[in-house]
């Protein structure tokens, strides 16, 4: 079974090194290592070309979609078994493959390491929902994953890991989503339209910059929101709605999906970002436009 860890990276060069680096010193080596180049300006492209052990797909800046829609379809013209796929600002747990490769024998299963905060090894890099003792629980302490594998809902490019029999069968990441959300909705079709499933191998880590999140309270309730600008937070809004629409029944979308959206926007815009200028939600709205109309690509700003 061989395997190919698929890296996209876009003007992060120092990152990018350390992030091979730590790819290059697993204790079980990977058969090889795919860097995606989205059309870096900073000398990425010169590094590249020095590094004879890495294979290089060169494109125009196609977002992390586009990044790892080539990636993932480079490795299937190259005939690897395992794609495992990461972003270029995570450094890679010296035995993080070894820990991994010892549960790739399912493949109909859709495998991911745990993402751990680089600043506090006990935390998660981010808030994740997995399955414990039979109940599904939202947490971000990783001393809660004890067993081996642990079902989850959504594995993010940063670590994921997928069969080329799953990858042939469910299809390419949606290459038109360009940033923010791309995983998601790629993982939310595997388990909706093809009843697959997700697991995290607890014992395989990568190190990931922490997600700072906002808490407020809102009647009596503690909601937490991803920091992002505001181009990202416009990929969110059209990118969620697109996804959801395209996953749920009509009744769910227009009756619970859509209204949960349109609250986060006004509670985003009013109480966390205190942004209130028509300009602003003129942008927003605009995007959960292009959602509902499904009009994806990169989002060209004025």
């Amino acid at each position: 079974m061989k395997t190919i860890a698929i890296v996209v990276t876009y003007n992060r060069l120092e990152l990018l090194k350390q992030c091979v680096r730590s790819l290059q010193d697993q204790t079980k080596a990977v058969d090889a290592i795919l860097v995606v180049n989205n059309g870096s300006t900073d000398g990425t492209a010169e590094w590249l070309k020095s590094q004879s052990d890495l294979l290089v797909h060169t494109q125009e800046n196609l977002g992390g979609a586009g990044g790892f829609y080539h990636g993932m379809q480079k490795s299937l013209e190259l005939g690897y078994d395992w794609s495992w796929c990461m972003d270029d600002d995570c450094v890679v747990a010296s035995t993080a493959f070894e820990e991994l490769d010892k549960h790739l024998h399912q493949t109909g299963n859709i495998y991911g390491s745990v993402a751990i905060s680089e600043t506090d090894n006990q935390k998660l890099a981010w808030y994740t929902k997995v399955k414990l003792r039979g109940q599904w629980v939202t947490t971000n302490e990783a001393s809660c994953l004890q067993e081996e594998v642990v079902e989850t809902t959504s594995i993010p490019f940063l670590g994921f890991c997928i069969h080329k029999s799953t990858l042939q069968k469910i299809g390419l990441p949606l290459k038109e989503i360009f940033i923010w959300g791309d995983d998601a909705e790629m993982c939310l079709r595997a388990r909706v339209k093809y009843n697959l499933h997700l697991f995290y191998v607890t014992g395989s880590r990568i190190y990931h910059p922490q997600t700072h999140y906002v808490s407020i309270k809102v009647m009596g309730q503690c909601v937490k929101a991803v920091q992002a600008s505001p181009v990202k937070r416009l990929y969110e809004y059209r990118n969620n709605v697109f996804l959801l629409k395209k996953h749920s029944s009509i009744s769910e979308f227009y009756f619970k999906s859509l209204p949960k959206i349109l609250f986060r926007l006004v509670l985003q815009n009013v109480l966390i970002d205190k942004d209130t200028s028509w300009a602003g939600w003129k942008k927003q709205i605009g995007a959960i436009r292009q959602g509902l109309g499904a009009k994806l690509g990169q989002i060209k700003m004025e």
